[in-house]
């Protein structure tokens, strides 16, 4: 099935609208929405040295 021909031609603006409608949805969580979010921010993270040295210790 063609999203492009089952929409007339207009999918994308359909999905887009169809997307936004769905995220304002309580309870509703977009696939990949928190990685997105946690792109945008940038602050600086505390890791306990434990962790460090076991990553290190695999290589």
């Amino acid at each position: 099935m063609n999203p492009e021909i089952l929409s007339g031609g207009v999918w994308q603006e359909q999905s887009e609208e169809f997307i936004k409608r769905l995220g304002q949805l309580d309870g509703v969580r977009l696939p990949a929405e928190r990685r997105y979010q946690n792109r945008e921010n940038w602050r600086e993270r505390q890791i306990e040295t434990s962790v460090i040295d076991k990553i290190r210790s695999m290589f």
